[in-house]
């Protein structure tokens, strides 16, 4: 289905294009759940009646259409699915940080995954992907605010930027007590006292 080529597609391009050393095979799974709630025979129903009705468009709808539509209707309003994208997809991140395979289905297993840093570096792979699967024109500058920078490595750090700048991905930060080393990285700095 397309959900799952879309994450087999993303983890294609997410595990060519770091260079972390510590973080290897990220894997991600998409995984739909719309046949997980009572409206996906209804919706198959509905749509079986609306190919058969595009073969003859130039007539109305026949009553099984009609019945079958407001099935639906009846099915959405009863189902649990929300405007929240959670009801509809599930996903699941599986990393190999240093040899060791982590699985991500939460935001306390990423919390527990690791250090800090190599879960922001994880994150960060996988938000690079993304945003590149959604926004695939190269030229175009994406911003991200990304907080704690202060908390990667010398050396990962250099890698972020490697990887910001791969994807076209300006980031902008607050650091408080931001060293040198850490500022050489910004175009743009401003002071707070």
């Amino acid at each position: 289905n397309k959900i799952s080529t879309i994450g087999k597609r993303l983890a294609k391009d997410i595990n060519t294009q770091h260079k972390f050393e510590a973080l290897s095979d990220i894997r991600i799974e998409l995984n739909s759940k719309i046949h997980e709630y009572a409206i996906w025979k209804d919706l198959e129903r509905f749509d079986r009646h609306y190919q058969d009705w595009e073969l003859t468009r130039n007539q109305l709808p026949d009553e099984s259409f009609i019945n079958s539509f407001e099935q639906v209707i009846t099915s959405f309003k009863q189902s649990q699915i929300d405007l929240n994208i959670d009801s509809l997809v599930e996903m699941t991140i599986q990393i190999t940080e240093n040899g060791r395979q982590v699985p991500i289905k939460t935001d306390n297993d990423l919390q527990n995954a690791s250090s800090t840093g190599l879960s922001m570096l994880a994150v960060i792979v996988v938000f690079c992907g993304m945003t590149r699967y959604l926004c695939p024109d190269d030229a175009v500058t994406i911003h991200w605010p990304l907080d704690e920078i202060g908390k990667l490595s010398g050396k990962n750090t250099v890698l972020l930027f490697d990887l910001m700048k791969q994807y076209n991905v300006t980031l902008f930060c607050a650091q408080p007590d931001a060293t040198p080393a850490l500022n050489r990285f910004f175009v743009n700095k401003n002071l707070l006292d």
